[in-house]
């Protein structure tokens, strides 16, 4: 949410009606083609998690205190695989970049950001 993400799938057993339930709470909708498969695709949009999970995230707003800070840490192999530079890139065009600080450490990077 805090990289202006706009898509995020996960994958759920179908067996598993808590992990669905609680998915779907939060605004996940299973992918086409997905019905008759064991380890099932679900995709999240950000307006679909704006929508159904308003409530979660007010509930979570709630219990968390917000002047505390977040953060992102990213290890060597994150680097090998390639995800770090990826979201690195979408940190910098995230709208809130400004509230990210970096912190290079002998086994990686941090990014603090702020509630």
């Amino acid at each position: 949410y805090k990289l202006n993400g706009q898509k995020n799938f996960i994958r759920i057993l179908k067996g598993n009606k808590r992990a669905r339930e609680f998915s779907m709470s939060l605004g996940y909708t299973l992918c086409e083609n997905q019905e008759n498969i064991e380890n099932q695709m679900y995709v999240l949009t950000k307006e679909s998690f704006e929508k159904k999970g308003a409530k979660v995230l007010k509930a979570v707003n709630a219990l968390v205190d917000t002047d505390k800070t977040g953060y992102i840490y990213f290890e060597k192999q994150d680097y090998e695989s390639g995800l770090a530079q990826f979201l690195e890139q979408q940190i910098a065009k995230s709208p809130v970049s400004e509230t990210f600080r970096c912190e290079v450490t002998d086994n990686g990077k941090v990014y603090y950001f702020e509630g």
